[in-house]
Formats: structure tokens, C-alpha cells, sequence
């Protein structure tokens, strides 16, 4: 049984394709920058919105990495006037962990530039000062809106927290008194997790008023380090942030990490951060490994996409060969986990177009040993039987032939 009701994705998505107040859309894209990675920048970049910075983390690739593979797609787009942000080069408490036997050694498949399409090194934006974390708590303050739309203020939103929050403290009481002492523990940390999602909505109305509302959205395609920082440093952030877009995390307990089968990479890199982000930022939308593997592509289909004669398909094609060889030894076909993430973000309402497709529940991240075989698994109240308030997004199912024409579509020279 579904947490969320009838109706509710598709107010989402609604708001979600839209930007406050009729403006364009606002986005950061924090990225750990490989292969998909860049994929998923070139989708956003075809597609009617503002990406008015990208911060990168460590992840696929070490960060110092990440950021020249940043610079490389920009400069590959056309598109090197986006400011560039380093950020966490390891995770909270995990060692740090790649991808490179994907990827590459160095994100991008280990192909040298080609400067028979791409652009001279030289025309490569250096990358700002500021740091990641710095610049997403700048940015957010920036781009406060107000008045916002209805629905989309402040006040609105600390509504919504105090209506989750008064049932949710009358079960915890009740577990008190009926000496239920695990279920009371956990009850208390969920109220913890709430009581600070509402505090920080309120300090925001302090300092910007009720009738303004968060103006930046944020898609999310590597480890949550930089996402879990931010809010340590100024607990107000995730109030701040309209829709927080995830790739990553599993549905079914169906992992891609060798030992770990049921994590996936993203979460498994940084599983601290994610138990974080999720408990912290309002009801983020996550796109898990079952969906993006639901929604595979046969390699024959990929590589017909990639026959267009373009200079942004070229470089696709240049970067990619690595990992489709790694696909096609391991009889993989194209998994597009970072691009259909970002489609989604782009055009919600073609590609989740049906309330069914997408499904609110409760959400949390294993983080208890590493020795433990269900390690950075995403686990998943699907029937509310902990009594907790839903506070994550599953994407379950995308319509195909939409996510088919964005894809199309970042191949496209400008």
C-alpha cells in the first residue's frame, strides 16, 4: 500500500517543472563526475533550465578528478560560463571508495582529448575558490523567492512538518507507556529527525519571512557528502532547498557493490551522509538502481543514439568506449543511472507521468557495521509498519519514450 495518496506525485511533479513565480528553474548538480555523470550534466544542459553552479565530491573519482572531468563537459558543451566548486574529498566516517573499474582511472574512460571535436584544454574554466559546501549555502540564500507560489512558502512547509509531527509524537508516548522500549527508542529518533526539519523551517521564516519560499533545486548524482556538510554548518540549508533530486539507493534491496548485495554505490561510498540527507532535507526524490535497471537500454539502441553526427555525440561515443566494454564483458546492457536521474528532474511530468509510478515512504540508510552484509542498504517502510512519517520520493517506473527523446536531445550541437 502506497504512503503517498492518490495525487500527491503529481503536485510534485507540477512544482517541480516549474520555477517559482513563473522564473526559470534554479539548479545545482553535485557530481562525482564519471562517465553517466557526464551524461547527465549534457541532459540538464539541453534542457530549459538555469544550472547556476555544479559542486563536486569524491566518489567514481577522487574530487581533484571529478572537477577536470566538470570542466571537460563544459568546455565540451559550450557551457564553461558555470562556475566549478570543490568539494568533500572523503566520506564522513567510511573509507573512501571508487569506481574506476567502470569508469576509468580517470572518470572519463581514459581517453585523451580529441581535438579533432573537442575544445583546447586552455578554454577550460578554472575552477572557483569557494568551496562546495560554501557555495551551496551562498547560493540558496540567493535565490529565496518571495513572495513564493502557493503551496511553496515557508509557512506552508512548517505547516506541513507540524501536521507530521503531532501524530508522530502521540506514538511515541504511547510506546512509552506500554513499555514497547525499542519501538519508543526508534519513534525518538524519528521525532528528533522532524523536530529538526521544522526548527530549521522555522529559523528560515525568521530570517526571510513566511510568505517567501526556497527558489534552488538541487540534483544530486554521487555521494551525499557535500548534502551532509552543509546543513552541519548551517542547520537552516535544507530548508532552503526546493526539491532535492537523488540518484541512488535501492528499492528492492538489489545492490551493484561487489560483497554488499543489497547497497548501492552511491549510498555505499558515503552511507553516513545519506542516513543524513534523507532524515534532513524535506521529502527528497530518489531514483534507485531497480528503476534506472528496469529501465536498461540494449547497447545496439545505445550506439544507434550515438551514430549522429554531432560534436556532443562524438564525445559521448569517445568517452564511453571503457565502460561499454566493461557492460558488455559482464553481459550488462546500458544502465542510465545518473541520466534518467536528471531526466526526471527536467521533465518530471513526461517522464513520471502517473501517480503510480511514484510512491512516499519512509526511508533510512543502514549505517550500523560494515561487516554486515545489508551495509548501506536504503530500507524501506513500504507499509508504514514503523509508524514514521514518509519522507523520501520512490521513483518506481519512468515512461520510456520520454526519457528516449531527452537523451536524443543532449546529443543535439547547439
Amino acid at each position: 500500500m502506497a504512503s503517498g495518496s492518490k495525487g500527491e506525485w503529481s503536485a510534485v511533479a507540477a512544482t517541480l517543472a516549474r520555477g517559482q513565480n513563473g522564473q526559470k528553474r534554479k539548479f545545482i548538480i553535485d557530481c562525482d563526475a564519471g562517465v553517466d555523470d557526464a551524461e547527465a550534466l549534457m541532459v540538464m544542459l539541453s534542457s530549459s533550465i538555469d544550472v547556476i553552479g555544479i559542486t563536486c565530491v569524491s566518489g567514481n573519482v577522487a574530487c581533484p578528478q571529478v572537477v577536470k572531468n566538470v570542466q571537460r563537459v563544459l568546455a565540451n558543451c559550450k557551457r564553461s560560463d558555470i562556475p566549478i566548486f570543490a568539494g568533500a574529498e572523503a566520506p564522513l566516517l567510511a573509507t573512501r571508495k571508487d569506481a574506476t573499474y567502470f569508469h576509468g582511472k580517470d572518470g572519463l574512460g581514459d581517453v585523451p582529448v580529441d581535438p579533432s571535436f573537442e575544445p583546447d584544454q586552455a578554454s577550460y574554466r578554472a575552477p572557483e575558490t569557494e568551496s562546495a559546501v560554501s557555495a551551496l549555502l551562498r547560493l540558496a540564500k540567493e535565490h529565496v523567492v518571495s513572495p513564493a507560489e502557493p503551496g511553496q512558502s515557508f509557512g506552508d512547509r512548517a505547516k506541513t512538518i507540524k501536521l507530521q509531527l503531532e501524530p508522530l509524537e502521540a506514538r511515541l508516548a504511547e510506546a512509552v507507556k506500554a513499555g514497547e522500549l525499542a519501538r519508543a527508542l526508534f519513534l525518538e529518533r524519528e521525532v528528533y529527525a522532524v523536530s529538526a526539519r521544522l526548527q530549521a523551517v522555522e529559523d528560515v521564516i525568521v530570517e526571510f519571512g513566511a510568505e517567501a519560499g526556497p527558489g534552488l533545486d538541487i540534483l544530486a548524482l554521487g555521494p551525499l557528502t557535500n548534502l551532509a556538510v552543509a546543513p552541519r554548518l548551517y542547520h537552516r540549508f535544507p530548508a532552503l532547498v526546493r526539491h532535492l533530486i537523488i540518484m541512488g539507493g535501492t528499492s528492492r534491496a538489489r545492490g551493484n557493490v561487489p560483497g554488499f548485495p543489497s547497497a548501492e554505490f552511491n549510498l555505499f561510498a558515503d552511507p553516513h551522509s545519506a542516513q543524513i540527507t534523507l532524515h534532513s532535507y524535506f521529502q527528497p526524490i530518489l531514483v534507485t538502481w531497480e528503476c534506472c535497471m528496469d529501465h536498461s537500454f540494449e547497447w545496439h539502441r545505445v550506439n544507434e543514439w550515438l551514430r549522429k553526427d554531432t560534436a556532443k555525440a562524438k564525445f559521448i561515443r569517445h568517452i564511453f568506449h571503457f565502460a561499454q566494454q566493461v557492460s558488455l564483458e559482464n553481459n550488462w546492457d546500458y544502465i542510465a543511472c545518473d541520466p534518467l536521474a536528471a531526466a526526471v528532474a527536467v521533465e518530471p511530468r513526461e517522464v513520471v507521468p502517473e501517480d503510480k509510478m511514484a510512491q512516499l515512504h519512509h526511508c533510512q540508510v543502514q549505517t550500523a557495521s560494515i561487516a554486515d552484509p545489508a551495509y548501506a542498504q536504503t530500507v524501506v517502510d513500504y507499509d508504514n509498519l514503523s509508524g514514521c512519517v514518509p519522507n523520501t520520493w520512490l521513483i518506481h517506473a519512468v515512461h520510456v519514450p520520454a526519457v528516449e527523446k531527452i537523451f536524443l536531445r543532449k546529443m543535439e550541437d547547439a
